[in-house]
């Protein structure tokens, strides 16, 4: 016998559960949360635990549809719009903390109190607790790439070939650099450094102060870009996944897919898990590429997959986010979505009296978190509550 109260239904914008039922929800989840950062966790950091596929915690429509991929911070969600906007959303409680004005051509990146993204040629900075603008500068020529953080500064990559670190404080250049071409791919690493792909297959690290590490020429394309401790991920389009080695740029291990390998992996201490253009999900060794599972999504995934506890979540052109046990790949569960993701899913863990949740947006312009709900989940009953009734016996004699 089970029994199973159902989800709340909330209709628009919907505040987060009260302070006595939030805590109800993180007693469910286990005290293992109380404690974890939240953020996009670093490849191979311990992920956090996610009551998935859970039920929708609220859901926020958006002023606009996204015009890129949302940015994150332990606070809130932030989305650049297609209407020339950037909204900021409180991914604890879905309300809308502010709206500025400020296009954006690249998705936007969160780093040092600031929220840093381009417009054409034109770096800007907002602070990212208010929104208010706090520096904009003149890049050599337009932003080919969302920017990243990388040491105490924010990283551009424009179409003429340049890349450029500018200043948390006032976005003057720190150095400037010239890589012969506009970049297809590009992240930071460890101590400052830097990794870029190009289009003709080449792949490029920089120091800390812009010269170069060294060089690799891959067959394919470099579309995706992670590093994870001492090596350096690439989802080529040759159809490969490469680990090559962080100091010499060496390759350790390639495993061919069925489809081009467009989006960042996900990494724990054994496995790397990664989503590629024939709808799979896959998770090899992490030290030498062994294949340890794979399972098919329902269409093309979207985005990085989601490390969350036991759990991997990916995001695909189906409305739907959909888990994977990460021992043996089998199915954990599939959380509906209002449309298709725009990005992969985000994991905010737990803080004070709020549960650790999936955060993702819509093409549409939907906003919505997924996970542990105020309700008691279905759970089978040890015994049935009551005294046993005997049928047959009779009731006992009044006294």
């Amino acid at each position: 016998m089970t029994y199973y109260t159902g989800v709340l239904q909330r209709a628009g914008t919907t505040a987060s559960c009260r302070g006595a039922c939030r805590a109800l929800a993180v007693a469910a989840l286990g005290a293992g949360l109380a404690g974890a950062c939240a953020g996009r966790l670093a490849p191979g950091a311990a992920a956090p635990v996610v009551a998935f596929p859970g039920g929708v915690l609220w859901q926020t429509p958006l002023p606009a549809a996204p015009a890129h991929a949302p940015a994150y911070d332990e606070l809130r969600a932030y989305v650049a719009l297609r209407d020339r906007a950037v909204v900021a959303v409180d991914h604890a409680s879905g309300a809308v903390a502010w709206i500025a004005q400020a296009a954006a051509t690249v998705a936007p990146v969160r780093v040092g109190g600031l929220l840093v993204a381009a417009d054409g040629t034109r770096a800007w900075a907002l602070d990212a607790a208010t929104g208010h603008a706090r520096w904009q500068q003149t890049l050599p020529a337009e932003a080919a790439r969302a920017p990243v953080a990388s040491g105490s500064g924010v990283l551009f990559a424009t179409r003429s070939g340049e890349v450029v670190l500018l200043s948390l404080d006032d976005g003057r250049p720190a150095w400037r650099t010239t890589v012969g071409a506009s970049p297809v791919a590009l992240v930071a690493g460890r101590e400052g450094r830097s990794y870029l792909g190009f289009e003709d297959g080449r792949l490029t690290a920089l120091a800390g102060d812009g010269s170069v590490s060294w060089n690799r020429a891959l067959p394919g394309t470099p579309l995706s870009l992670t590093p994870v401790a001492d090596r350096v991920f690439v989802g080529s389009a040759d159809r490969f996944l490469y680990s090559l080695k962080e100091k010499s740029g060496a390759v350790a291990w390639r495993w061919r897919t069925g489809g081009s390998v467009t989006a960042r992996v996900a990494a724990d201490r054994r496995r790397v898990y990664f989503v590629s253009r024939d709808a799979m999900v896959r998770a090899l060794d992490r030290r030498h590429g062994d294949l340890r599972w794979q399972r098919p999504l329902r269409g093309r995934a979207v985005g990085a997959p989601l490390l969350a506890g036991d759990t991997v979540i990916a995001a695909g052109v189906a409305p739907e986010l959909r888990g994977f046990r990460i021992a043996d790949g089998a199915a954990a569960g599939v959380a509906p979505l209002p449309g298709w993701a725009v990005d992969g899913p985000f994991l905010a863990p737990a803080a004070a009296d709020v549960p650790a949740r999936v955060i993702v947006v819509t093409a549409g312009g939907q906003m919505l978190a997924v996970g542990q709900t105020v309700e008691p989940p279905i759970v089978p009953l040890e015994r049935v509550p009551g005294r046993r009734i005997v049928l047959g016996a009779r009731p006992p004699a009044a006294p």
